[in-house]
């Protein structure tokens, strides 16, 4: 490896932190609680509240929504570019176009991380969310899990409900 690109940085304060890490967490940092918005999903039926998303937890929970609309912005900029360029009967994209659909998936694995990172956080915060695969936060920053019989109902709403955007691969 490259000595002169580390992966791992020491801030002097005997702490080690990837960079992945401390970009996160800048960016979490740098979001006023109070002017977040969370989730409009009311807790439904068959679902436990375990408890109210910390402040430190709601503005990761804002980064990762930004992210992801921002991520879902591009996606649809490039499946309009592409019909376009198909359209121009074009037998592949050009250029340009495989570069923004790979950076695409690049910060697909990016924000699966995130999410990752997010939710780890989140049943870190809550011992009571141990063993429990489905998990999320709801109207009022609750936290709730819920049993597998209700997956797809959630989903089906989260889905359709205004200022949620549920990600693939992870809980809602």
């Amino acid at each position: 490896m490259d000595a002169a690109v580390p992966t791992l940085t020491n801030a002097g304060k005997g702490g080690v932190m990837s960079r992945f890490m401390r970009e996160l967490l800048a960016k979490a940092d740098a979001v006023d609680p109070t002017g977040v918005a969370g989730p409009s999903l009311k807790v439904a039926d068959g679902e436990t509240v375990v408890g109210v998303l910390p402040d430190e937890l709601r503005m990761f929970w804002a980064v990762r929504r930004d992210m992801n609309l921002a991520f879902r912005a591009e996606v649809d900029s490039v499946v309009v570019e592409e019909k376009r360029e198909m359209g121009s009967r074009a037998n592949e994209p050009s250029p340009g176009l495989k570069a923004r659909m790979k950076a695409n998936n690049a910060q697909a694995e990016y924000l699966n991380a995130v999410g990752d990172v997010f939710w780890a956080s989140v049943r870190h915060e809550f011992p009571a969310l141990a063993g429990k695969d489905n998990i999320g936060i709801r109207a009022g920053w609750e936290v709730v899990w819920f049993p597998k019989s209700l997956e797809a109902t959630i989903r089906i709403v989260e889905i359709s409900s205004p200022g949620h955007i549920p990600s693939p691969g992870s809980s809602t």
